[in-house]
């Protein structure tokens, strides 16, 4: 059974215990479908089959001390095999719960076809595009995708503004240099895995060498110019020209806003 591709072993989390099988009986396991995955994918934050099954109106009974107990010695007592056959039962079940809520106008093994040996909603989502896809779940993947893409977007920023804030009282506090400064919020206002910042340095230098001019955009809203005979004497005047408008602003407010336009980039 384990070695027929055309048999899909279905469970939350079955891909573990595919490899358990794989490494204990030393045969090939070609294909299983993961509920919790296909759980996940539909919005479900809690996935797992007693969480799903009451979803679907049958409150499992699952106790923790036979769901932890040694299940490796034998044989299995009357509450493990119960246990077993009831898990293995209601991943089923729920599978076609989720199809005749989630999969009109698809046959059953087609809808399952598309989310078969996939061990996360993540590796579920990169299938959209796939010509192979019934389009309901293609429509399902896509929509995740934007929901995960959103909510790492809120977390990113979040963790943002809360370095931010630290970071925006020792510039107050005159702790760092202008230009340290700079570079510190440079490195916040980074876009995730992307080289790109919103603060930005420009400096020019006349052809007779006698000054120097520094210009830095901060975010959307910070800016400072200075000229100096020295390149380092500009680029201090200039930072703490845009740095002290931060003085005036709602500071939690203005580092949300311009890490957001930094994800939006």
């Amino acid at each position: 059974m384990c070695a027929d591709a055309r048999i899909l072993f279905v469970g939350t989390g079955v891909a573990h215990d595919m490899q358990d099988m794989q490494r204990a009986l030393g045969v090939e396991c070609k294909g299983y479908v993961d509920t919790g995955a296909i759980a996940r994918t539909f919005g479900h934050k809690k996935f797992g089959l007693k969480a799903m099954s009451s979803y679907y109106g049958y409150d499992a009974d699952k106790p923790k001390a036979t769901q932890t107990s040694n299940w490796e010695r034998g044989p299995l007592d009357d509450k493990q095999i119960r246990y077993g056959a009831e898990d293995a039962a209601l991943g089923l079940w729920v599978l076609k719960c989720m199809h005749n809520e989630r999969g009109k106008g698809s046959e059953l093994m087609d809808w399952v076809a598309a989310f078969a040996n996939a061990p996360s909603a993540d590796a579920l989502a990169r299938r959209a595009r796939s010509a192979n896809v019934p389009k309901v779940v293609a429509d399902a993947l896509v929509d995740y995708t934007k929901e995960e893409r959103a909510e790492a977007r809120e977390k990113w920023v979040s963790k943002k503004v809360h370095r931010g804030k630290k970071l925006l009282s020792s510039i107050l506090n005159g702790n760092l240099h202008p230009v340290t400064a700079a570079s510190s919020l440079a490195d916040c206002f980074r876009a995730p895995r992307a080289r790109q910042t919103s603060v930005v340095w420009h400096v020019e230098q006349p052809p007779d060498k006698s000054m120097f001019k520094a210009t830095i955009q901060i975010g959307s809203e910070l800016a400072g110019v200075a000229s100096a005979t020295s390149l380092k004497a500009a680029k201090f005047e200039a930072a703490q020209t845009a740095l002290a408008a931060l003085r005036s602003m709602d500071r939690e407010k203005w580092l949300t806003k311009e890490l957001e336009l930094v994800c939006d980039v």
